[in-house]
């Protein structure tokens, strides 16, 4: 994990630490590129992997889309982004209904750490989620701890 980083506009200006650990500049919001964000990660990150527990959510997404969300510290609302491949799935067409969805949680969870401008992304009523996991954007792992529920989305 990198540690140094000084505004690329004004190296006096001030520096802190984005919610996901990579650095910004508190004068202007300047930060590193989005490709070099994830190398200020902590290893230990881990995001949450939701399916909608409801269909007003389920509704609001292509079906078995990934959902990837920081955790709710005992907040009503937790932010998400989606990836559901509603314009193709391109170099993963060759996977399986489970390959593409966790293809899905890697890109979805990408654009979360790196705050990635996208239209893929919410901020649901925690109530209207399940928690079927969790995934370290660092080491790519992907630990399913509900896995019930996850074949039930991913069956729709």
């Amino acid at each position: 994990m990198q540690t140094d980083w000084t505004c690329w506009r004004d190296a006096s200006h001030t520096v802190t630490t984005h919610d996901f650990g990579w650095p910004q500049c508190l004068d202007c919001h300047a930060a590193p590129a989005y490709y070099e964000r994830p190398a200020y990660l902590d290893e230990r990150l881990e995001l949450t992997i939701y399916v909608p527990d409801s269909a007003g959510i389920a509704n609001m997404m292509a079906p078995r889309s990934a959902l990837v969300g920081g955790v709710s510290a005992g907040g009503e609302r937790v932010l998400v982004h989606f990836e559901g491949w509603v314009n193709g799935p391109a170099q993963y067409a060759d996977r399986n209904a489970r390959g593409l969805w966790e293809a899905g949680v890697e890109h979805a969870a990408s654009r979360l750490v790196t705050d990635y401008p996208t239209s893929a992304c919410m901020t649901p009523k925690v109530v209207e989620l399940c928690a079927v996991g969790t995934y370290n954007p660092t080491t790519h792992v992907v630990t399913i701890t509900n896995e019930e529920a996850l074949n039930s989305w991913l069956k729709t």
